[in-house]
């Protein structure tokens, strides 16, 4: 699977990682590690800007103080690891309105610039 996966990131624009606590395993993380990895971001002069690839992760909501906050449904050395080594923005999703409305807006903001 994982070369798929590069050979799909490879013949695309930009990527989007989707990552919620039911679907994440050991061989998920590691396949999503191997992407950026095989596309050149971690060199110094990556051959894809890092804004063209985003990571989902699943959060829920929280209240403290008066203010909603997202916070992540689970913990991921590779999925930390791709913001930290990678610098890919990871945006996190209570729910299925949300996250689409995030994928809508990286698609329409940073991938493609509609008019």
């Amino acid at each position: 699977m994982v070369d798929q996966s590069v050979a799909f990131v490879a013949a695309s624009d930009a990527s989007a990682f989707v990552f919620t606590k039911a679907s994440l395993t050991t061989g998920v993380g590691a396949e999503a590690g191997a992407v950026p990895e095989s596309s050149g971001l971690r060199a110094d002069d990556p051959s894809r800007p890092p804004e063209l690839c985003r990571i989902f992760a699943e959060a829920k909501r929280a209240e403290r103080d008066g203010r909603t906050y997202l916070e992540p449904r689970f913990a991921s050395a590779s999925i930390d690891e791709m913001d930290e080594a990678d610098d890919l923005p990871i945006s996190h999703f209570a729910d299925r309105e949300q996250l689409i409305e995030k994928l809508t807006r990286f698609v329409e903001g940073d991938v493609f610039e509609l008019a």
